[in-house]
């Protein structure tokens, strides 16, 4: 890329006195070189497309993040608490000696017998 730069800087020399002498014609001098936009140059085209890339790419990361991690609702934590709350009060009854499991699986199937 280089390269192409340093050979434009010959043309532009030429184009340069073209300008020069249009001025003493009275040719518009407001930002054009040989006929040609300064924002079209090579330079500026490859900086603007540089610009938009960075700008496509900040907004493609932008949609590939994670949304934010919300807060467990009161719902949620009275919930969890209760769940808690149940598993420790199956621990105490199996600790004394009741098979908690067993119970719930006889309850289940006796209310499917219920049912049919």
């Amino acid at each position: 890329g280089g390269g192409g730069a340093g050979g434009s800087g010959g043309a532009g020399g030429a184009s340069g006195s073209r300008k020069s002498s249009g001025m003493l014609r009275g040719g518009n001098s407001s930002g054009t070189v040989g006929g040609a936009v300064a924002s079209e140059t090579p330079y500026m085209r490859r900086k603007v497309v540089d610009k938009e890339e960075v700008k496509r790419r900040q907004q493609q990361k932008g949609m590939n993040m994670l949304p934010p991690v919300q807060q467990a609702s009161s719902q949620e934590k009275r919930f969890a608490q209760n769940l808690d709350a149940a598993g420790v009060a199956k621990q105490r009854l199996e600790s004394q000696g009741f098979d908690v499991g067993r119970l719930a699986e006889v309850a289940s199937a006796s209310a499917d017998d219920e049912g049919a």
